[in-house]
């Protein structure tokens, strides 16, 4: 995790003016788009990750300055995404780029079309393993995972309790969308779920640790949410 935070400090320096106070939040960006093409996504002006974002691939946790920063995301196969991300000084949050249904066709009631969207997941704290489960998928219904017969409601977290940490299969209609590896560390996770709407599921689990300021940057000073 240092060597991530230490590149995201690296790639971010360039923006900060001269003589600016260095004040720091920290970001995850997760590709929850089921495709065989990469995200290709800029931040504050600078192209991201210059080979894009795979499906089911995060950036992992780096550093940024705090404040308004502008977020352009492009697809081959869907609209692009502008929008505006506020970074607050010492919090930790998850982005996760995903797919939203514009309109679904009466007759079958299935999606006339979907669109690129992000949605910020704050970090918690939990002191043991612990994960909460985030649906992108609508009218979705129940889920099979963790031993438990679960019902998700579109963009609402659900926190999962008696988790010990061990693998699991995530199975939605009888059909097995994905599984969590084993040995998951002692850690705050979330348990992302999205789709295509055509078929297609992507599911990753993402730490979810606040994140601290590491000592060899000086500021120890931000540290929570």
């Amino acid at each position: 995790m240092k060597n991530l935070i230490e590149l995201g400090v690296i790639w971010m320096m360039a923006l900060m003016p001269a003589g600016a106070e260095e004040r720091y939040g920290f970001l995850n960006i997760v590709n929850l788009v089921p495709s065989r093409h990469a995200l290709d996504i800029h931040l504050a002006g600078k192209e991201l990750v210059p080979s894009g974002l795979k499906p089911s691939v995060e950036t992992g946790w780096f550093m940024i300055p705090a404040g308004l920063a502008e977020m352009k995301v492009k697809h081959p196969e869907y609209h692009r995404l502008r929008t505006e991300i506020t970074i607050t000084e010492g919090a930790s949050q998850i982005i996760l780029i995903a797919l939203e249904p514009m309109g679904f066709d009466p007759t079958n009631g299935i999606p006339a079309a979907c669109r690129l969207r992000t949605v910020p997941l704050p970090a918690y704290a939990s002191g043991g393993h612990a994960f909460k489960a985030v649906s992108m998928i609508r009218n979705a219904g129940q889920f099979q995972f963790a031993g438990k017969q679960v019902e998700l409601e579109y963009l609402k977290p659900k926190a999962m309790t008696d988790w010990t940490g061990r693998g699991f299969e995530i199975n939605h209609q009888g059909k097995k969308i994905g599984a969590v590896s084993q040995s998951r560390e002692r850690a705050s996770h979330y348990l992302l779920l999205g789709t295509d709407y055509s078929g297609k599921f992507l599911v990753r689990m993402v730490n979810a640790d606040i994140q601290t300021l590491p000592a060899w940057s000086g500021n120890q000073g931000a540290d929570s949410d």
